[in-house]
């Protein structure tokens, strides 16, 4: 379910198999893939659905809140929220300074058919990992050694540093 894509390609296999992300709700598991997300019934491991759209791509860390799926583009350094059906309903991408960005213009391409060019960090912070607490989504950000703290109430983002003593590599 989901989208189409926007053009007449054809999904071919991806080098990058397997799981890379998994979240959960009352009922289902969600996987991500490459560029899609596997629901699963919890009662006996059947797929019920596979989601894609065009903001899928290089999938990590997935998270469901409030009946929403989160994801990230993280070439893009972009959040990605859509319905249970992979209909895009917001995304926004986390600027150099720490604000908020709602660019249009990436709906112009099929992400899920652009492959990283390199192995290793895409973006400039190259998010991950992602969850929402007390209406906050928190998001790895592997290039900085830090979490990204936004607040669409209040339309802030926040950086906020984990070791400074020494690096780590925060990755999913």
């Amino acid at each position: 379910v989901g989208q189409l894509p926007l053009s007449n390609k054809v999904f071919k296999i991806n080098h990058r198999s397997g799981f890379t992300g998994l979240t959960k709700d009352e009922t289902y598991y969600y996987a991500a893939s490459y560029s899609s997300i596997y629901q699963i019934k919890k009662k006996d491991f059947s797929l019920k659905k596979i989601i894609s759209n065009q903001l899928m791509s290089d999938l990590h860390g997935i998270c469901i809140y409030k009946k929403k799926l989160f994801h990230v583009l993280t070439g893009l350094d972009t959040v990605v929220i859509t319905n249970l059906d992979g209909r895009i309903i917001d995304f926004f991408s986390v600027t150099r300074k720490l604000k908020i960005l709602r660019d249009q213009s990436i709906l112009r391409y099929d992400w899920r058919f652009i492959n990283k060019n390199h192995k290793g960090a895409s973006g400039f912070y190259h998010i991950n990992f992602i969850s929402i607490k007390d209406n906050e989504i928190w998001l790895t950000c592997r290039n900085l050694n830090s979490f990204i703290v936004v607040n669409l109430k209040k339309n802030s983002v926040e950086l906020r540093t984990m070791n400074l003593i020494t690096t780590s590599l925060i990755h999913d």
